[in-house]
């Protein structure tokens, strides 16, 4: 369940939309497997588009815009810290990152 106020909503859509943009132009045009990465960028573009318009909608005592109680403008940092976590663990993980890989990284 999602839980946001005023256009909260916007970090979220971003990161689903943009996300299944991503993976579709990595498995079509690079032509591999899943990989970790790619969501990583994701989620940077996402805080940061959160971050600035949050900053902005937030900063002028408007209504205001959160996602899961957190207001936008704090998503930049926790959406860097999340990509950097997805990055360690694909790194550390023995397969490509997929759960049902068996591929081996030599």
């Amino acid at each position: 369940m999602v839980i946001w106020q005023g256009r909260g909503w916007i970090p979220f859509a971003i990161v689903i939309g943009l996300g299944a943009v991503v993976q579709w132009l990595v498995e079509t045009h690079l032509q591999v497997p899943y990989q970790g990465w790619p969501l990583s960028v994701v989620l940077v573009i996402a805080g940061l588009c959160a971050g600035l318009v949050g900053a902005a909608w937030n900063g002028r005592g408007q209504a205001q815009h959160t996602l899961f109680f957190v207001p936008l403008q704090w998503w930049l940092p926790i959406a860097i810290a999340i990509a950097i976590a997805n990055l360690a663990w694909g790194a550390s993980s023995p397969t490509t990152g997929h759960p049902r890989s068996t591929a081996r990284i030599p």
